[in-house]
């Protein structure tokens, strides 16, 4: 029988590296075969019988390849992330994959990837955690949907592009991250550069953050309830105050 994965455990990079060398060794039986390089585009657009405005999509099967659903990097118990996700909708059945989605169009590819996102975190915000280092203050579980390998998202999309003109019955996304348990520290300032994680689990630059948006903070969710630009051609040292988090000019 194959290995079982479990729901928490350590960063799944060195497992998947193992696994493509094996997939990509050469056959010691039958004869070898001449493939297209996948890490590069598909450019051969003269082949394309149909734009891919007008080509019909088809149902992409999403399919979990790490060996474990929250990728603990932090000081967490595994108890502790097992509770915590107790009321997740595939805790049960990730090692199934999360079901088909079906896009309303071919592109464009965030279309598709947010689709994906959604249908893999469901909606769910996992229960409060505490790390056990005494040098952090807080810990947490996110959303961190990532597709498995190095692939570019361009070559994937232009894949399933040519699925979709060949007219294949499915297409498969293997999903190599879908929840990260870290660690925090207080009293930490972000620039316009700096990610911010989501409540529906993506990610946005801080400079992009609008009045309403909602963004993860310690111990839950939040909205943003102003956001403030000064062009004054200097750095402006941000403060925090008692129940509020200032991030590059975000409250």
């Amino acid at each position: 029988g194959g290995r079982r994965r479990r729901l928490a455990g350590g960063d799944p990079e060195t497992h998947a590296t193992q696994r493509n060398a094996m997939k990509s060794a050469p056959s010691a039986t039958g004869p070898s075969r001449l493939q297209r390089d996948r890490r590069t585009p598909y450019s051969d657009t003269s082949s394309l019988k149909v734009k891919p405005a007008a080509l019909t999509p088809i149902p992409i099967q999403l399919v979990l390849t790490a060996e474990t659903a929250v990728v603990n990097n932090g000081s967490v118990p595994n108890a502790q992330i097992v509770a915590a996700m107790a009321g997740w909708k595939w805790v049960h059945s990730f090692e199934d994959g999360f079901g088909t989605i079906l896009p309303s169009r071919v592109r464009p590819w965030k279309l598709i990837q947010d689709l994906m996102v959604a249908a893999v975190v469901n909606g769910f915000v996992p229960g409060p955690v505490k790390p056990e280092n005494p040098e952090s203050d807080w810990a947490c579980i996110f959303a961190d949907v990532r597709i498995a390998g190095r692939e570019k998202q361009a070559n994937i999309a232009e894949r399933y592009v040519a699925a979709c003109e060949r007219g294949d019955a499915s297409f498969q996304l293997k999903i190599g991250k879908v929840w990260t348990c870290e660690d925090r520290v207080n009293g930490v300032c972000f620039g316009g550069d700096s990610e911010v994680l989501m409540t529906e689990g993506g990610h946005q630059l801080v400079r992009d953050l609008a009045v309403g948006d909602c963004v993860m903070v310690p111990g839950g969710t939040a909205k943003v309830a102003a956001v403030w630009r000064a062009h004054v051609g200097r750095s402006i040292p941000m403060t925090g105050c008692i129940d509020t988090s200032c991030i590059d000019g975000v409250l």
